[in-house]
């Protein structure tokens, strides 16, 4: 599966979510005076918002295959490894379900529509720009972790030349076993790296950094790789 697939299935869970949400209100009863009556109440309201989640999360968690590959980056002579787009993807369905949401649990107050515009617009820009993202270049790297977060720069130079990047194995619940990589600077502690956030496969990922950390020419490196993109 594409990114772009991943992007329509995203697009398409947040308008059912919305839809969802939409066809429970007539069959919620308006008021709640036994326990059956709060199954009738929650069912629907739990089945809108879980089900377009589970879905999206199955399928472009659990059956797409992260790519061992880099993008050229937005500046010349980087390489990118960008985000994943299974958590921006959530926060448009979520965003979604929510401005819907919003608006029918109570409409009596003229700040309701604005704030379901402001939680929908959330979350297409998070959507439309994802973080975290890694940019490699011949002096570092960068790390974009997310938004409000500060960026996290490393230099070659600054890393163990012994063990650059160090990787563990370790669970994630969307993908199962994947690897833990991090940056190993001299006399510090250990940079986490975002991968489980990041649409690159993690082995392969660790492995170009420690290459790249002790290529002779690392700009060569940079541009054999960007030939291949």
């Amino acid at each position: 599966m594409s990114e772009r697939q991943v992007r329509i299935l995203a697009v398409l869970a947040a308008l059912v979510a919305a839809a969802l949400r939409l066809a429970a209100t007539p069959i919620m009863p308006t008021v709640a005076r036994s326990a059956m009556d709060w199954v009738l109440f929650a069912a629907p309201l739990l089945v809108s918002f879980l089900a377009p989640i589970a879905c999206y999360l199955f399928v472009a968690g659990r059956l797409r295959r992260r790519p061992a590959t880099l993008r050229a980056g937005d500046q010349p002579g980087t390489l990118l490894a960008p985000a994943r787009l299974l958590t921006p993807g959530l926060q448009l369905i979520l965003g979604a379900w929510l401005a819907v949401h919003t608006i029918l649990i109570d409409d009596r107050y003229f700040f309701q529509p604005l704030l379901a515009a402001a939680v929908l617009a959330l979350g297409v820009a998070i959507f439309v720009r994802p973080r975290p993202r890694l940019i490699l270049d011949a002096s570092g790297v960068t790390i974009r972790p997310w938004y409000l977060q500060r960026p996290v720069r490393m230099l070659w130079g600054d890393l163990n030349p012994a063990a650059p990047v160090r990787t563990a194995n370790g669970t994630f619940i969307d993908t199962g076993t994947v690897v833990r990589v991090s940056l190993s600077p001299t006399g510090a502690r250990p940079v986490p790296v975002p991968v489980e956030h990041l649409d690159v496969e993690p082995a392969y990922l660790a492995r170009v950094m420690s290459e790249l950390a002790t290529a002779p020419d690392r700009q060569a490196f940079i541009d054999n790789n960007l030939s291949a993109v």
